[in-house]
Order: C-alpha cells, then sequence, then structure tokens
C-alpha cells in the first residue's frame, strides 16, 4: 500500500515534466505541416531552406533555389520561416539611442569596438 502511495505522484510527475510537453511539441509540430502552403518559406530536418512550390498528398516540392526543385516528405519540414517585417524592427530601435551613440563619436569619444 505504501509503495502505491509513493509511485502515483512519481507517476504524476514524470508526465508533468517529460510527457505533457513532449505532447504538445507533437501537436505543434502536426498544426505546423497541416498549415503549410504553397509559397511557404521552411526549413527541412535536414537543414535545407527552401520554398514550396506544390504538394502531393504526403510530398512536397521544394524549390532549393531557382529552378532546382526538390522532392521530400511533409514530415521532413520541421519549421516554416516568419521573417521580422522590417517597419517592425525599425520600430524596436530607441531613437534616442541612436542619437546618443552619434552624439559620442562627434564629440571623439570611443565606442566598444575602437578598443
Amino acid at each position: 500500500m505504501g509503495s502505491i502511495i509513493i509511485l502515483v505522484p512519481m507517476f504524476l510527475a514524470i508526465w508533468f515534466f517529460f510527457l505533457r510537453p513532449q505532447q504538445r511539441k507533437v501537436r505543434a509540430q502536426q498544426e505546423l505541416l497541416a498549415n503549410l502552403e504553397v509559397a511557404d518559406e521552411v526549413l527541412t530536418s535536414g537543414g535545407i531552406y527552401g520554398r514550396i512550390t506544390d504538394f502531393d498528398e504526403g510530398t512536397v516540392f521544394l524549390e532549393v533555389a531557382d529552378g532546382v526543385e526538390m522532392k521530400i516528405t511533409r514530415e521532413s519540414i520541421a519549421h516554416k520561416i516568419v521573417y521580422a517585417d522590417w517597419d517592425d524592427a525599425a520600430d524596436d530601435t530607441d531613437d534616442d539611442d541612436v542619437a546618443d551613440a552619434a552624439d559620442e563619436v562627434a564629440d571623439g569619444e570611443t565606442s566598444d569596438r575602437d578598443a
């Protein structure tokens, strides 16, 4: 009876810390593969970047260079590549920091790269 009291919390801990996160990863990967569309840029599990040109059941046709197309399995796709919008990246920089850095250079102060 005492061992059952110990085993139940151990099983719950293993499920919570190991099995549950793995299930989330599997679900996220399945969702990614289900939502792929033509012209999406992807990264394969083999490290190849390309753009999807067509689908055929479980097969994906991937353009890796101009006129060069590969045929891979849908499950080989590891990530969908999403590029940050240039305008969003520009908004993230603080204009005061840029102005301060320009003033320091104009005043003859050295930067960290000069050392």
